[in-house]
């Protein structure tokens, strides 16, 4: 990759006879004008004869040729906000310069602040981490979420010895940010290398190119002690050809997968349409495995999931249903509301129709007509939870329910019924029912309102319901059923007494998925009824 620039001399061959360390191969590596994986734009390794430097900036891609035209560092005050009343304006941003007539712009840069912390600050210019809306992670990390909800890591930091650091930024990303601007990345480098050698003579050797400019120079140095071999130069990353209206724009036309619909009759093969939106099409049924849920269930904080909907906060959502074989039932025209890239993990757990439309569904999207929905589902449960806390409040002028923390409060909300008939998934969804229904209530106003000298707020409200003479087995039986298999085995080592608590209930002889789904529908009728009993006293 380097070069004579005196074609006479013997450079090239005596740096070929070089000991590795001083041929600076893995700088050499780095140079790169179009990547496509990751690029390092940032370092700060060694110091004194044996160091490793980058630092980026940006300029116009016009002016890259201006940049290139010495391999001296572009430094001057990018990233150096300062006041002079010298100039005008007196106050400087850091963010551009233009030293030789045309502009210079931040990128990134390490900043030492405060002083005397150990670790500089990574920071990168705001346009960067706004057009791509980069989230900072605690080690420093970033990443985005893109139009399907799915996390694309964009920035990766590397903390060497104190003081050290490497920073490298997806190339993909950094490509298109460069398009949308109209600008080129100019990383600068500066290596220096210093080793004991037998070699003394000088070495002059060039990389001079429309994308890098380098100069390499090795000689013998009796004050840094050794043989010392330099190189300094700087090299661009292009933009893409086309930056695309947002960062997850494919720069190409929107693909529409085609999903099976049916099956011949006659043949067995799967009769498949394309999902592009077309009113003869849009209401034929689309069936799936109950698992396309699951990774949307397991991440309560971005996904939520009910009964009618699947939704990915702030970027998609689209009606569904569940029918009696939990198949998972989709419009084929919604499905082509979803990211390009979502409706190819849908596509993955697509079968062929089983078990038909619900007559809830008919009703609602084919006749025009609103039904209550009856079904076990956790949003009625939460529902049927506000109208309890409501009702108990007007009775006794105080609330039932202490507030759940944050993450509890979450899980809470996104609670779904099981996309699989896995113990693990069936465990999980009664702790987080448990916290919700059970734990949650204030034992301390129970107590006050029950009359009773109990320490457990099931006791408690037993004791509230039959002085409101209610039905206990009716009211309170579902809620110890949920205690019951909390406290014996959903959050523990599963025994005995879960597996009794679970017979005692009448749900062995069910998978766990649909043992879940009974006890919603069971917590969720008690909670009614507790409502209505409130209701009932308030009017006595």
């Amino acid at each position: 990759m380097l070069k004579n620039p005196d074609p006479k001399s013997d450079c090239l061959e005596r740096y070929e006879t070089l000991p590795p360390a001083l041929q600076h191969r893995e700088a050499l590596t780095l140079i790169d004008p179009e990547p496509t994986q990751w690029i390092t734009v940032l370092r700060r390794q060694g110091d004194g004869k044996n160091y490793s430097s980058l630092k980026p900036l940006l300029v116009a891609t016009a002016h890259q040729d201006k940049v290139l035209a010495t391999t001296d560092w572009s430094i001057n005050d990018l990233g150096e906000p300062s006041y002079g009343t010298d100039r005008d304006p007196a106050f400087h941003d850091g963010l551009t310069s233009n030293p030789d007539g045309y502009d210079l712009h931040f990128f990134a840069d390490a900043l030492w602040l405060p002083t005397g912390t150990s670790h500089p600050l990574i920071e990168f210019t705001p346009s960067f981490r706004w057009w791509l809306g980069l989230v900072t992670r605690p080690d420093e990390s970033m990443y985005r979420i893109n139009d399907a909800g799915r996390d694309e890591e964009v920035v990766k930091v590397h903390r060497l010895q104190e003081g050290e650091y490497e920073v490298q930024v997806s190339a993909r990303h950094l490509r298109k940010y460069l398009a949308a601007r109209g600008m080129s990345l100019v990383v600068q480098h500066s290596h220096c290398r210093t080793v004991d050698t037998h070699q003394s003579d000088r070495i002059d050797l060039g990389l001079h190119t429309k994308v890098a400019s380098f100069d390499y120079i090795a000689w013998g140095d009796s004050a840094l002690g050794g043989y010392v071999a330099t190189l300094t130069g700087k090299h661009v990353v292009l933009p893409f050809a086309a930056a695309g209206e947002n960062p997850d724009d494919t720069n190409r036309p929107e693909k529409f997968q085609e999903f099976i619909v049916d099956v011949d009759s006659s043949t067995g093969e799967e009769i498949r349409l394309s999902c592009q939106r077309e009113d003869s099409t849009y209401l034929t049924p689309v069936f799936f495995d109950s698992d396309v849920l699951t990774r949307y269930r397991e991440r309560p904080s971005r996904y939520l999931v009910q009964r009618t909907s699947v939704a990915c906060h702030g970027r998609w959502s689209m009606d569904i249903d569940i029918n009696d074989e939990g198949l998972v039932q989709v419009w084929l025209g919604d499905l082509g509301s979803l990211p390009e890239s979502e409706r190819e993990y849908w596509l993955t757990h697509n079968v062929p129709p089983h078990g038909g439309i619900t007559i809830t569904r008919v009703l609602r999207d084919l006749a025009g007509r609103w039904v209550e929905d009856e079904r076990p589902d956790p949003d009625r449960l939460r529902r049927a939870r506000a109208d309890l806390i409501v009702a108990f409040k007007d009775l006794f002028g105080d609330t039932l329910y202490r507030p759940l923390g944050a993450s509890d409060a979450t899980d809470f909300a996104a609670l779904a019924l099981c996309t699989n008939s896995t113990e693990g998934q069936r465990n999980q969804g009664i702790i987080t029912l448990a916290i919700g229904i059970v734990e949650a209530l204030d034992v301390k106003v129970l107590r006050q309102v029950s009359g009773a000298d109990e320490q457990q707020s099931l006791n408690c409200l037993q004791q509230l319901v039959e002085k409101l003479g209610g039905n206990t087995s009716e009211l309170m039986g579902p809620l110890r059923l949920l205690q019951g298999l909390r406290s014996s085995g959903a959050a523990h080592m599963k025994g005995s007494k879960f597996d009794e608590t679970l017979a005692r209930a009448g749900l062995t002889s069910m998978p766990p998925d649909k043992q879940f789904e009974e006890i919603v529908d069971r917590v969720t009728k008690a909670l009614q009824g507790l409502t209505e009993l409130c209701r009932t006293s308030r009017k006595d």
